[in-house]
């Protein structure tokens, strides 16, 4: 018995082992398979996995259907045949890909089924190394650098660190040193007795919690431990290894440094960035960090014209237009058929009264970590200046395309403070509000308002008369922002020469039922997030082959670079003025409001042009289509200190119209992925079980058919040999077996004492055996009879022993009876 209890709690701590490390695999999932369903899979694998090792038999025929049903499983996808199966390794492979390449796995509807059918295997798969490595051969070294190894794969992977799994993991390791001490010493012959190592190991529990609970129990400072001695040691080891493998020294910022795209520039091939820290933001909203802009794309790359880098001030320029572009535009006569929410949303506009809500200003303090370079990573809407760690103002210049750059190269560790306004692009109104900016918006106003001008001047006005100021004041103001807009549409609708004629079909096909930009830029933009698959390993593109053409119509995957690019060129093709953006998307996840941001978080993005706007953002890559989703808070909303009932009860009619929420919910992150539901699978539960049962069934059966099958094709003496030590396995898993010292005969007569057998008792059986064993004699039919008759009788005695384990479903592979 205590055997017996020792195994279970050897199983029981590899159990704990076996949990630690599903929990810390589905780290990659970031938290969308919920404790439960783990819990759920380790407990049903761990035991199942456990039997099916035990025996020979088991084993192999393990092996053999699970061997076979994944080579299976993979010829059908191979061969597209095999329907649900091959989506299934389809899937499996895409996860795969997204780990290998360092992507965010977001399990959608899709992925629901193939994610479980991943945890699951990979459950089975550390049940398996589990068992070999613990509970069958026990090498603790192994298994503590397994388990080690697999930390640090997923810090690497992920940059995620789990300091309760680490925390368990130490424990166990803890406990399994005591089993090895323990069995080094048996071994060593230092310890008399039978090994108990499991029950060793299971009250060893309480020695190692208790003291790590009292050392968490101990008060301690706020402040870390002062060690300055080694502090400085290691920042020093810890400057050189990122200045010698990790740092990034580049002159302007592009996205080839991060590992998109080759040295050349030429888009398009698989890439993996590396997972390089470059920058630490602190900020209260994650946004897109700009740090590259083209004029012009031909021969499958980005240029950037001669005369980019002249120093001009597109960014206040980009910014004031955002403010001011609508306050001189006479809604009411460019748009006399306008009533109800449309036409107070429209003189909302004019007064300025929706900028605090719609574009709220935010601040970034951000912090290179490995990179050093003279661009200045801010968003698209920068309120200059740009504040340094000093108090000063970085000493910057700007670019036509608004990207700014410093003076000088802003080394490691450089720090600076950047205000922006962010467009609440998820607002219902904000997108109403887009749909009323055409591209003649600038032109008609002017025309309008010369018209009221000449009216006023036929009625003898003096050019004194504040009305007419305020009118010429409004036409100068127009004239600038028209001027403005005729050279961003010149600057930004040049499309190349050779861009395939098909493409500019597919832009006009996809926008041919829009009734405004807005709505055009939205179709193309939902187009490629619906019908193209997001991957970094796609297809080179062939020499002579367009890369728009070949994205649109042949390959149909690719990563960032190819969505920006496609909707920059199509949105040029129909007229709208548009520019392809390189930076940063600051990630999801982030630790006390500090995002770290690596390279693989380095991005290409689409920036559109709407007159009365200026520049705004959009995002056709769909991974990243959670980003765009800011709503004003309603923070911001009190933040602006005027009556703004009645603004509050626009938005939320729209909100209402548009089935979308008014406010941003501050519990809940923008794009947080969503969690598996297990609610459609409990039905299923009780069909799973009966079929691990019903499966279990079988291989028992089986197991028993290729038993007689065996002892069909052996000699009587074989027979009799087989037999009887079957019947030894049957008593062992009893509680007899025989002692050291002690002969068959003897042990026999002992069997007797506590099993009566008849017509034959079990030494009878014992001398038939020991006359075969040591003797050269052959099998008579009553020496057959006698040990087939005894198997008989034992195995009735041994299962009314055995009780409710009789009904074990494996009981022939168990315990061969």
């Amino acid at each position: 018995m205590k055997n017996r209890l020792d195994k279970i709690f050897i199983y029981f701590i590899g159990y704990l082992y076996m949990l630690v490390m599903l929990f810390l695999a589905s780290t990659v999932f970031n938290g969308q398979v919920p404790f439960s369903t783990l819990l759920l899979i380790a407990t049903a694998v761990y035991p199942v996995i456990n039997l099916l090792l035990i025996f020979r038999i088991s084993r192999i025929v393990s092996i053999l259907v699970l061997g076979g049903s994944a080579i299976a499983a993979f010829v059908l996808y191979l061969t597209g045949t095999g329907g649900f199966i091959a989506v299934q390794v389809a899937n499996i492979i895409e996860i795969f890909e997204r780990i290998f390449y360092y992507q965010e796995i977001i399990i959608t509807e899709q992925l629901v089924t193939s994610a479980m059918i991943l945890i699951i295997l990979t459950a089975v798969l550390l049940s398996v190394m589990i068992y070999l490595l613990f509970n069958r051969f026990f090498r603790m070294f192994l298994l503590t650098g397994a388990i080690i190894a697999m930390h640090i794969g997923i810090w690497a992977l992920t940059g995620n660190e789990n300091k309760t799994l680490l925390a368990f993991t130490c424990l166990l390791t803890a406990i399994s040193y005591f089993r090895h001490v323990y069995e080094k010493k048996v071994k060593q012959g230092l310890i008399t007795g039978k090994p108990v190592s499991g029950s060793l190991m299971l009250f060893t529990i309480p020695a190692v919690i208790i003291p790590v609970m009292i050392v968490m129990s101990i008060p301690k400072s706020d402040y870390p431990i002062q060690w300055p001695w080694l502090d400085r040691k290691v920042n020093q080891a810890l400057r050189y290894l990122e200045q010698r493998f990790g740092h990034t020294d580049v002159e302007f910022f592009t996205l080839s440094v991060t590992g998109f795209s080759g040295s050349s520039n030429r888009l398009g091939g698989p890439v993996r960035p590396n997972h390089t820290v470059m920058m630490d933001v602190r900020g209260d909203k994650r946004t897109y960090l700009r740090g590259a802009a083209y004029s012009w794309y031909g021969n499958n790359m980005w240029h950037q014209n001669s005369h980019d880098q002249e120093n001009v001030m597109e960014v206040e320029n980009t910014l004031l237009e955002n403010r001011i572009g609508w306050a001189h535009i006479p809604v009411d006569q460019l748009y006399p058929q306008v009533e109800g929410n449309d036409k107070e949303l429209l003189n909302n506009l004019v007064t300025g009264k929706t900028n605090p809500f719609l574009f709220p200003t935010f601040s970034l303090e951000i912090r290179h970590r490995n990179l050093s370079t003279k661009t200045v990573f801010t968003p698209l809407l920068t309120i200059l200046p740009v504040t340094s760690s000093d108090g000063g103002n970085l000493m910057v210049e700007q670019n036509t395309h608004g990207i700014i750059n410093n003076e000088s190269k802003l080394s490691m560790g450089s720090r600076y403070t950047v205000y922006y306004s962010q467009p609440m692009y998820g607002a219902p109104m904000l997108k109403r509000a887009l749909c009323f900016s055409y591209g003649n918006l600038y032109q008609d106003a002017l025309n309008e308002l010369m018209r009221q001008r000449n009216e006023m001047m036929d009625k003898d006005l003096s050019s004194q008369s504040p009305l007419l100021k305020e009118i010429d004041r409004n036409i100068e103001t127009l004239e600038i922002l028209l001027d403005r807009s005729r050279e961003i549409t010149k600057e930004y609708t040049v499309l190349s020469e050779n861009t395939p004629e098909r493409v500019i079909n597919l832009a006009k096909t996809i926008i041919s039922d829009c009734n405004n930009n807005y709505e055009k830029v939205i179709a193309i933009e939902e187009y490629l997030k619906n019908n193209y698959e997001y991957t970094l390993n796609p297809s080179r593109v062939p020499e002579g082959k367009d890369f728009v053409d070949w994205f649109l119509f042949e390959d149909k995957r690719g990563y960032c670079t190819y969505y920006a690019t496609s909707m920059a060129v199509m949105l040029r093709s129909v007229g709208i003025p548009a520019r392809y953006v390189e930076g940063f998307v600051m990630p999801e996840k982030h630790h006390d409001s500090v995002y770290t941001i690596t390279s693989r978080h380095a991005h290409a993005w689409v920036e559109v042009y709407f007159q009365g706007f200026g520049w705004l953002t959009f995002e056709p890559t769909p991974i990243y289509a959670d980003v765009m989703q800011y709503l004003p808070s309603a923070d911001n909303v009190r933040r602006v200190g005027e009556n703004t009932e009645d603004l509050e009860a626009l938005m939320k009619r729209y909100a209402d119209m548009y089935g979308k929420s008014t406010f941003d919910l501050p519990t809940e992150p923008i794009g947080e992925a969503p969690s598996i539901d297990l609610t459609p699978y409990v039905k299923y539960i009780p069909l799973v079980i009966a079929g691990l049962i019903f499966g279990m069934i079988i291989i028992n059966l089986m197991a028993i058919l290729i038993d007689n099958l065996l002892l069909m094709g052996i000699n009587n003496k074989k027979k009799v040999m087989r037999q009887f030590q079957t019947m030894l396995i049957w008593l062992q898993h009893s509680g007899y077996t025989i002692k050291t010292g002690e002969s068959v005969l003897e042990f026999g007569r002992r069997v007797d004492k506590s099993f009566v057998l008849a017509p034959y008792t079990f030494t009878e059986a014992s001398e038939v055996y020991c006359r075969l064993r040591y003797g050269d004699k052959e099998v008579s039919e009553e020496d057959l009879l006698v040990i087939e008759t005894t198997a008989k009788e034992l195995k009735r005695s041994i299962l009314k022993d055995f009780g409710i384990r009789r009904f074990i479903p494996l009981r022939r592979i168990l315990y061969r009876i």
